[in-house]
């Protein structure tokens, strides 16, 4: 809690301003077609009978920190 009301203190005594950050719904909606990416892939595996390796999964992690990754850093150099 102390860390907390420092770092408010901190924001708001400096008037540092967060507009930079991408809205809400465009993060939704990058997660919620990663999700929808995801469960289409599982299916064509599925349906063409090919197995589903832990690797498989993990190129889906790596994909969605890829997506949010550019998202945050494109927001970020607009700001700069």
């Amino acid at each position: 809690m102390k860390a907390y009301t420092l770092t408010f203190l901190t924001v708001t005594t400096l008037n540092i301003s967060f507009d930079f950050l991408p809205h809400r719904y465009l993060l939704l909606a990058v997660f919620f077609l990663i999700v929808l990416d995801f469960i289409t892939g599982v299916l064509k595996a599925i349906i063409l009978d090919i197995p589903r390796t832990s690797k498989g999964y993990r190129e889906t992690y790596a994909k969605f920190i890829q997506y949010m990754g550019a998202i945050l850093m494109s927001f970020a150099i607009s700001f700069l």
